[in-house]
Parts: C-alpha cells; sequence; structure tokens
C-alpha cells in the first residue's frame, strides 16, 4: 500500500499530501470501532503512517537539497 500511495503523490508537494490524507479520511469508515480507507481492509492509520513518512522523506531532502 505504501508503494502506492508513493507512486500516486510522486512529484507532488506536501500541501498535495495534506489533502490527500484529509480526503482519505473524510471517505474513511468506521467498522467494529476502527478506522478504513477503501474496501480491501487497509486501516486509515496505515494510510496516514505512509502519508506522513512520503512527507518527511520530501522535507528532509529539501532541507538537504536534493530533488527526488
Amino acid at each position: 500500500m505504501e508503494e502506492f500511495i508513493r507512486d500516486l503523490c510522486k512529484d507532488k508537494p506536501p500541501d498535495f499530501l495534506d489533502g490527500f490524507e484529509r480526503g482519505c479520511w473524510a471517505f474513511a469508515h468506521w467498522k467494529d470501532g476502527v478506522q478504513y480507507v477503501g474496501t480491501t481492509g487497509n486501516l486509515f492509520s496505515e494510510v496516514q503512517l505512509a502519508i506522513w513518512k512520503i512527507k518527511n522523506n520530501i522535507l528532509v531532502n529539501k532541507k538537504e537539497g536534493k530533488n527526488e
């Protein structure tokens, strides 16, 4: 899943990732006290963590002057 999100969000600014995360949250659903995204059983917390890792990587690379 993280690879899918990375491919989907490559070359996008951190603001796009913020919006993507909010969109995932808006369309997530609850089942038995757990928040899921989509129909494949992906936990929203896992999606949120994947987005955070990508955004953090972008910001670290920008700070170090690298282009990814």
